[in-house]
């Protein structure tokens, strides 16, 4: 059971993270009509990437900058 929940958690993240990521592009390309919402995932995507990529500490300072 423990095995399936693990795996169901990473999933609804893998999953969360992509709409979060797809609205983020829908919103910009509201206030940036010009800018392709495909160059919008690109860049959010890096920079949550690299935040992740970066200390802990450096996320958690991110992380409480933009709640």
């Amino acid at each position: 059971m423990g095995f399936l929940v693990r795996y169901m958690y990473w999933f609804s993240e893998v999953f969360a993270i992509g709409a979060n990521i797809a609205a983020s592009s829908i919103y910009m390309s509201y206030w940036f009509p010009g800018v392709s919402p495909i160059l919008w995932m690109i860049a959010f995507g890096l920079s949550l990437f690299v935040l992740n990529s970066l200390t802990v500490r450096t996320l958690g300072t991110a992380s409480f900058c933009f709640p």
